[in-house]
């Protein structure tokens, strides 16, 4: 069986018309990205589970859902990172402002 990393985040944007963007990224593999879309005082959340294939690859799938504009996306991505070395798991919220992508819970699971 292989291991993974199950990974849910939450939060909300702001109310305006800016454009934003969230990333979820894997080591330096950007795994997804919304691209740029104005969410606009909406609720989101991200899911997405990372799965070791050897040593230095991983396949991973993700779940975006936002309100308000209906917003989903899904994606299946691969990443070439080495496990031999401590990694990071980044989501990152770009904007206009300093507060167009709030963050409020993440939580993340080994599965083994």
């Amino acid at each position: 069986t292989e291991s993974s990393i199950f990974l849910f985040a939450c939060g909300k944007t702001a109310a305006n018309a800016n454009v934003k963007t969230i990333k979820l990224k894997f080591g330096t593999t950007e795994l997804f990205t919304t691209g740029a879309v104005a969410l606009n005082n909406v609720d989101w959340t991200l899911q997405a589970e990372i799965v070791r294939t050897s040593s230095i690859t991983q396949v991973a799938w993700i779940q975006f859902f936002a309100t308000a504009t209906l917003t989903q996306k899904i994606a299946v991505a691969t990443a070439s990172v080495d496990l031999a070395q401590n990694q990071t798991i980044t989501i990152t919220g770009e904007g206009a402002g300093a507060s167009d992508v709030l963050l409020y819970y993440t939580k993340s699971l080994l599965l083994t």
